[in-house]
This record gives structure tokens, C-alpha cells and sequence, in this order.
């Protein structure tokens, strides 16, 4: 969304409805009855953009311009009071 000539304001939202490591903790688990829960996620961030306008550089033209933002994941466990990561190390807690 363009705030005027040249500042933007843009963001964007994601959920992640299988969100799991690429390598499990312990992948023996599944083999002995003890399953992992499963795992939401959301991803979202916000940036602003500001656009200094067309220049002429070495004969060409260039658009210099400077985003900063900022963002996060968040994760929901609505099977289970944690999930271990790490090997037990980290625990991520349910926002239930």
C-alpha cells in the first residue's frame, strides 16, 4: 500500500498447518507407539519502504531505496502441552 510519491507500507501473513523439523529429535519414536503432536504455525511480518526516486548513475537509472521491517513465527499445539526440539532441550509450550 503506497502511504505517498515514495513510502510503501506492505505486509504479509502465513499459516503453516504442517509445521515440523526436518530431522526429528528422536526418529525411533514413531516405531515405539510415541508420535510427535501436531504443530501450527504463523508467519507474519511488517515492512516500510522508502523509495528515493529515479537517478541517473553511469548512465543508468537507478531507484535507491531503504525497507526496514520486522517479523515472527509463532507456534500453536492444540494436541499437546509442549513439543520437544533439541533432543528435550527446548520445549514449545501450547497458547492454549
Amino acid at each position: 500500500m503506497f502511504l505517498d510519491q515514495n513510502m510503501q507500507l506492505e505486509g504479509s501473513f502465513g499459516y503453516l498447518n504442517h509445521f515440523e523439523l526436518r530431522q526429528p529429535p528422536n526418529p525411533f519414536n514413531p516405531m515405539f507407539g510415541i508420535a510427535q503432536p501436531a504443530v501450527r504455525g504463523f508467519l507474519y511480518d511488517v515492512n516500510a519502504t522508502y523509495n528515493f526516486g529515479e537517478r541517473q548513475f553511469l548512465n543508468k537509472r537507478i531507484s535507491p531505496f531503504l525497507t526496514v521491517g520486522g517479523g515472527g513465527l509463532t507456534t500453536s499445539i492444540p494436541d499437546a502441552s509442549a513439543v520437544f526440539i533439541q533432543g528435550g532441550r527446548v520445549a514449545i509450550p501450547s497458547s492454549r
